[in-house]
């Protein structure tokens, strides 16, 4: 809410005259402006009004903060008082003004007035209420993508119905289900996940079997459990990649829901909701099978690499890049490593993703044996999903990380990049790929009699493994091409035997099998097929190289960036002086 002074004038040039900063014709056109602002209070029947003012440049540059080279803006050279005067105006003026200057995009100040926003504590509820209200979705959205952002910000308890025409939605009022949804499994919300990767079947879910309504019940009846919260943030990130949906979820209060996960402990819950925010403020659109590791929140600064994981046969995103089991009981213990690690190592030098798909060793559950891919045909599809959220952009270099059959759908990727134009980019932005034991030329333990086979039932992806003679052409072909681009290829080996029961300990994918013609090959003796994609801590070898690379690279692209913007700098001296 606004802030009102009785006597606002005589206030602000008390406060200006007794520090002595401005001269007097800056103390008076501050205190001016600023005057007309603490005197006026909009109500919210002024504000769509105010909201079309804020879209006219003439308007624009009658605000007090349009220009930054005004002499009440503060610059590097500015006093201890100057920057403290100015942090004092900024947080005088009252929320919902601030929401005014983020509705509009062409507004110098917008990013001031979000980062005011998002600091916005200790404030009664009719004024978050209000300030909400002044706030469009698309400022909303930009708020929830930050960090400390209070959640009863962005909360409103509305419920989505369709309409008579099928068409545009209406809001009633939302209260808690009668009756506890006992029969809702995880396994349902499985199907649902499946359902809403299908584009055409979003907008299906949301209207004829009213979804939005079905999600905030089962957030009712299952937000104590993090395995049903993760899955149900996993259907809401499907739908974020409709751009129709994004203001649905929002009406709907879905936006509370995503930033209280993104404080989650749990890592999978955690990364989800941050993937959807982000695909609700359109920075990139993250698709099926590829999650934002980092940075969860939004931050300042350009991005030089991207770092990709990609896990293998029975992995996943969240399982495969975890600490080693023998650290469980360290009080620092990772569930996810590239995320607490590389993000406090490199902050917002590089964005981290990991990719997830269907793999599974054996057929035996219907899951695995109707949704795997061919290894070609899951390189095309992890192609058009990284695409989709601009890897390979000519700013960004690109790093893989990959264990196993991960390191055969990274060959894959990259033979692709070569013959289809759609996917070059990659080919031509990638710096380096770390293999972590993967089967270049076949994986002997895959291979089984006929009699076995019909009892072990193996799955599509073990079988291709086992085929020496496609991994050794796909080998070559990747060899080419990174003598062709300069590749830099780091090859890790399992030194150690996988014990797969109580009396069988055998190497899943031996040296011999795992040696590359190209760049450095390392035989780790201490870790096993499982352990080598799992360090122990940050003085693995693993961990220790994946940096020295990462810091390579990043040094690379230094020495061919120039320095920022003047405007940018500016910007950056009052963010400095907000948090003064």
């Amino acid at each position: 809410m606004i802030v009102r002074s009785p006597n606002p004038m005589k206030n602000l040039k008390d406060k200006i005259y007794a520090l002595g900063v401005f001269s007097t014709s800056s103390a008076l056109f501050a205190s001016y402006h600023i005057s007309k602002i603490t005197l006026s209070n909009p109500n919210l029947n002024t504000i769509s009004v105010e909201r079309l003012k804020l879209g006219n440049d003439e308007y624009l540059e009658h605000l007090p903060i349009y220009s930054l080279d005004r002499p009440d803006c503060p610059s590097s050279s500015s006093s201890y008082i100057e920057r403290r005067w100015w942090r004092d105006f900024c947080f005088q003026q009252g929320p919902k003004y601030w929401a005014l200057i983020a509705n509009t995009s062409r507004h110098i100040a917008r990013p001031l007035a979000l980062e005011i926003l998002s600091k916005t504590h200790s404030v009664s509820d009719s004024v978050l209420y209000k300030t909400a209200l002044a706030c469009d979705h698309k400022t909303l959205i930009n708020l929830a993508k930050r960090q400390g952002i209070d959640s009863e910000f962005l909360y409103e308890e509305i419920e989505i119905e369709p309409s008579a025409d099928d068409a545009s939605p209406r809001r009633v009022d939302l209260s808690p289900p009668p009756q506890t949804l006992a029969s809702l499994t995880s396994s349902t919300l499985d199907v649902i996940t499946h359902l809403t990767r299908i584009p055409q079947q979003r907008h299906e879910f949301i209207y004829t079997y009213e979804g939005l309504q079905l999600l905030t019940r089962m957030w009712f009846t299952f937000s104590s459990d993090d395995v049903i919260m993760a899955k149900l943030a996993n259907v809401i990130r499907n739908l974020t990649l409709d751009e129709l949906n994004h203001q649905l979820l929002v009406d709907g209060g879905f936006l509370h829901l995503l930033v209280n996960w993104t404080e989650s402990s749990n890592t999978r819950l955690k990364v989800t909701a941050s993937t959807a925010l982000a695909n609700l403020s359109k920075e990139s659109q993250y698709s099926n099978g590829v999650y934002l590791l980092h940075p969860l929140y939004e931050e300042v600064g350009d991005r030089e690499l991207d770092v990709i994981f990609v896990h293998g046969i029975n992995g996943s995103a969240f399982h495969t890049w975890r600490q080693s089991d023998t650290a469980r009981d360290h009080i620092n213990y990772s569930w996810c490593w590239p995320l607490d690690w590389l993000a406090k190592k490199f902050g917002s030098a590089m964005r981290v993703l990991a990719v997830d798909y269907t793999s599974s060793a054996f057929s035996w559950r219907s899951r695995a044996k109707n949704q795997q891919l061919n290894i070609h045909d899951q390189a095309v599809a992890l192609a058009d999903a990284l695409c989709s959220c601009e890897v390979g952009d000519p700013s960004r270099k690109v790093l893989w990380v990959a264990h196993s059959l991960g390191g055969l759908l990274v060959k894959q990727i990259l033979v692709l990049a070569k013959e289809n134009e759609k996917y070059k980019k990659l080919l031509h932005n990638t710096e380096g790929v770390m293999f972590l034991a993967v089967p270049h030329r076949g994986c002997p333990a895959a291979r089984f009699s006929k009699k076995t086979s019909y009892l072990a039932h193996p799955s599509l992806h073990l079988r291709q493994i086992a085929d020496s003679d496609q991994l050794n052409a796909l080998n070559e072909e990747y060899l080419q091409l990174a003598a062709q681009h300069g590749i830099t290829s780091k090859n890790f080996l399992e030194g150690l035997p996988t014990r797969l029961a109580s009396k069988i300990n055998i190497h899943i994918v031996p040296p011999e099998c795992a040696e590359l013609e190209v760049g450095e090959n390392i035989l780790l003796r201490e870790d096993n097929h499982i352990t080598i994609c799992k360090p122990k801590d940050r003085s693995s070898p693993i961990y220790l190289s994946l940096v020295e690379t990462v810091n390579h690279i990043l040094h690379k692209q230094d020495s061919a960036d120039s320095g920022e913007s003047a405007h940018s700098s500016e910007l950056s001296h009052l963010y400095e002086c907000l948090h003064f």
